[in-house]
């Protein structure tokens, strides 16, 4: 994950501070009202952090305008703290992470007779996350005379759309779909798109172990698997399982084929994928036509592993009641987070006793990602 190194270095009139979340004073301060900056930094093409020297003029003018709303008393400053909360779910690289509203600093801040104040440790800001710093400034006599929010929404403009275009993509599709010399092989089958770092696999299964009559036969079982066939027939079988009903205008897409398939990113980091397209296979919505009707459900569920190694998991309707997504649909991933992977399984009201009887397939294309 790109990381934001806030080095809380800030500028100001005579004196400056930075400082804390709560107020155990009995008097009443002067409170500012907060101020929000969204530290919007793209750092360079494959760095892993930035120093935001060129954000701290943002940083300046919050503090600043705290200052200047203290008017006379600003020459009165003689102290200041700080505390940070983290206002999402977060974490830190070595693994630590902190539930919202949980104080993850505090101290005091140094005040210095050039009017620079910093803090002796730089403050990792990661994407996605939201901070809140609370100033707090005291008077010679320890009594605290103002305090300020600082919210800090650590999250980038930058985004890469996975669409499965190009030549490296293309070559990937097999043909014909089922059983075909790419998938159904002892040879690896995988892809890492340079753009957005999301990479996935198909996994196959020797069938020799069945017998000799299956000798140098493999099975799918589970994976995503490039392609760019369409077919709208209305008896379409498992022949056809990576075709779908209807273009979304572009050459290429992705099919899911059973548990376990996933994406994730290659570099070990985690982005917010803010949405990606679905659409049902052509196999398996004529499969869901067939039996669909009142009470009828069909499901994906994206299983997320976060940056802290926690989960989180959505639903991906993709069929109620006798309305099945026989189109292209945008859905949003946003509320999962930043995410390491997203493994999908599936679920439906279509049961036996070995499981979900629909064809657990699905396709999915232009995943957006947050850099």
């Amino acid at each position: 994950m790109k990381k934001y190194l806030l080095m809380a270095a800030a500028l100001f009139m005579g004196a400056a501070m930075f400082t804390a979340c709560s107020s155990d004073d009995d008097d009443d301060p002067i409170i500012i009202d907060p101020v929000e900056v969204n530290a919007v930094i793209n750092p360079a093409a494959g760095a892993e952090s930035i120093a935001l020297n060129n954000h701290s003029e943002a940083i300046a003018e919050a503090i600043s305008e705290l200052i200047v709303n203290f008017g006379e008393n600003s020459a009165s400053i003689r102290k200041a703290t700080y505390e940070i909360c983290s206002l999402a779910p977060s974490a830190s690289t070595d693994g630590t992470s902190w539930s919202p509203n949980e104080t993850i600093a505090k101290g005091e801040l140094s005040l210095n007779n050039v009017g620079y104040v910093a803090l002796e440790e730089p403050i990792v800001f990661y994407v996605g996350e939201k901070y809140q710093i609370n100033i707090k400034v005291y008077d010679a006599t320890e009594k605290e005379i103002g305090n300020m929010n600082y919210i800090i929404n650590g999250a980038s403009d930058k985004t890469a759309t996975l669409d499965f275009e190009g030549d490296y993509f293309t070559k990937l599709i097999d043909n014909p779909q089922y059983n075909g010399p790419l998938i159904y092989s002892a040879d690896e089958y995988k892809w890492v798109d340079d753009a957005t770092q999301l990479s996935s696999f198909c996994e196959s299964e020797d069938w020799s172990k069945w017998g000799e009559a299956y000798a140098g036969m493999f099975g799918w079982s589970f994976g995503i698997a490039i392609s760019n066939y369409i077919d709208d027939s209305e008896k379409a079988s498992y022949d056809k399982q990576l075709s779908v009903p209807v273009s979304n205008g572009s050459k290429n897409f992705a099919v899911v084929w059973d548990n376990g398939s996933s994406l994730s990113f290659a570099d070990g980091s985690a982005h917010i994928i803010k949405s990606m397209d679905v659409c049902l296979t052509t196999y398996t919505l004529r499969n869901v036509q067939s039996n669909c009707g009142e009470g009828y459900e069909y499901k994906t569920i994206a299983n997320a592993t976060l940056a802290d190694g926690s989960t989180k998991a959505i639903d991906i309707v993709l069929a109620s009641g006798r309305t099945a997504v026989d189109n292209w649909k945008t859905v949003s991933l946003e509320e999962l987070g930043a995410v390491k992977s997203i493994s999908f399984t599936f679920d439906g009201t279509d049961k036996s006793n070995y499981g979900v009887s629909t064809p657990k397939y699905f396709a999915l294309d232009n995943v957006v990602v947050v850099l």
